[in-house]
């Protein structure tokens, strides 16, 4: 949303378009990450599609490769960015990864979004929030 349009609405309205955009992130997840990959593995077996399991060596080196991807994170940040304490802020991240995928896990999606509006969003100042 561009800032005029942000700041045009009242500190009512920003919460209301938080607390929907809340939602509407929990519901697009659960259909784009979850419901449509199972409904396209069923209709490419329905087709006679055959799935063929990745061989180790293939998923070692995914594995492999992503171990690395905290220290790429960090070089990159602080080399491009001259974010000097990036360290800090992958870790943080990773904790709080950690923590939500630990909260969401078997969740419904309305119910993700209330924990994240009770978390998250339930701690912001709409007065000044983007303003």
């Amino acid at each position: 949303m561009s800032s005029a349009a942000w700041t045009s609405l009242s500190t009512e309205d920003r919460q209301a378009l938080a607390q929907a955009a809340n939602l509407a992130n929990a519901d697009m997840t659960q259909r784009w990450g979850y419901d449509m990959p199972t409904e396209a593995i069923e209709a490419a077996g329905g087709a006679g599609i055959e799935f063929v399991e990745a061989d180790a060596s293939l998923i070692q080196a995914v594995q492999d490769f992503a171990a690395t991807e905290r220290e790429t994170a960090i070089e990159l940040a602080q080399r491009n960015f001259g974010i000097e304490d990036a360290g800090d802020h992958v870790a943080r991240f990773l904790d709080l990864l950690e923590k939500w995928e630990g909260i969401v896990d078997g969740m419904a999606p309305a119910d993700i979004a209330a924990r994240v509006q009770d978390e998250v969003w339930s701690q912001v100042d709409f007065a000044s929030y983007g303003g």
